[in-house]
């Protein structure tokens, strides 16, 4: 039965993906919007609710003895599987395409990953000093005050505008009239489906690692985040696959921002912040991921496309090491 409602709530994810997307893209193009807001921003933002909800519901709602670590699991987790898979599925995506060097705005992907470089790595060294609660808050303030700053550039450098195809969803299949109001109803369809699927989710969750025996922690960073990730990774694949490659990195990128500061801050605030060891590393993994692709940038000028697939080796080796 568990089993059964944790591949539902993966459906209802992937569900409220599709029609997130589709809205974003359909509000991007009426409002003329760049895509640099509808991808760093709100498609990052949108789809990277699920995995924010996760630690917020297991913290409000779970089970006492494991909430704060599938909360702490998922935080971190969050931004380890974008810089694994989620770069490793562009690649993919890529090599499908025969797309040696990828085509992209190569400054947007540099100025989100910087911003992640920057937040990131001062709450997985926290982890390292047991309470310091005084400490821990106000890094978690401070990481608000970054994401506002990130948010402010995003907005002022604009960039090319969206151009959205395929039509909106509701429209086409409920025969709901072409309007803003529309897309507005269906995007707000998709958080509702991203509410209860998420929901489900993290019961399940909390089931499966007890009945597996596998630590809450480990069984929330494997395999949490390549759940509530699926959002991130199916957008970017498909918008890799039409060579939207803005899009799809901006998606991934601007999720990772937010992953650094928006849920972290919530960890550090709300709970010891007590990671554990494979906490750690999937950390500096993600660290390890992101200065990858920066490296690329900034040395070589581009990305190559099947270099892509480097970060998906990361995330087996990770889980190879912590499994066996």
């Amino acid at each position: 039965m568990e089993i059964a409602l944790f591949f539902a709530s993966f459906v209802g994810i992937l569900l409220a993906a599709e029609l997130f997307t589709n809205a974003v893209e359909d509000i991007g193009d009426r409002l003329n919007l760049s895509h640099g807001v509808v991808g760093s921003l709100l498609a990052a933002v949108g789809t990277a609710l699920p995995e924010t909800l996760v630690p917020i519901v297991a913290l409000l709602f779970g089970n006492p003895h494991a909430k704060e670590e599938i909360a702490n699991g998922a935080i971190v987790g969050a931004p380890f599987m974008l810089a694994t898979l989620g770069f490793f599925v562009i690649g993919l995506a890529a090599a499908l395409r025969r797309d040696r060097v990828i085509e992209t705005d190569t400054y947007l992907i540099k100025r989100d990953l910087t911003f992640f470089t920057l937040l990131f790595p001062p709450a997985i060294l926290l982890a390292f000093i047991p309470g310091a609660h005084w400490l821990k808050l106000l890094v978690g303030i401070l990481l608000l005050i970054g994401y506002l700053y990130y948010v402010y550039h995003v907005l002022r450098e604009g960039g090319e505008e969206v151009e959205a195809d395929g039509g909106l969803h509701f429209s086409k299949y409920l025969k709901m009239p072409e309007h803003l109001a529309t897309s507005v109803i269906q995007l707000i369809s998709s958080l509702l489906v991203l509410l209860v699927s998420v929901e489900v989710f993290v019961h399940s969750l909390e089931v499966l690692s007890a009945s597996m025996g596998i630590a809450p922690l480990v069984f929330s960073l494997l395999v949490s985040p390549v759940a509530t990730e699926l959002p991130e990774k199916f957008n970017s694949f498909f918008w890799s696959l039409k060579g939207k490659y803005e899009l799809a990195f901006g998606n991934i990128t601007g999720a990772m921002v937010f992953q650094s500061a928006i849920p972290v801050s919530i960890g550090l605030i709300f709970t010891d912040w007590d990671i554990g060891r494979n906490g750690i590393i999937a950390g500096f993994i993600a660290l390890m991921g992101a200065l990858f692709i920066l490296y690329q940038i900034r040395f070589r000028g581009k990305i190559i496309g099947y270099l892509l697939l480097v970060n998906g080796l990361l995330y087996l080796l990770y889980a190879v090491s912590v499994l066996s």
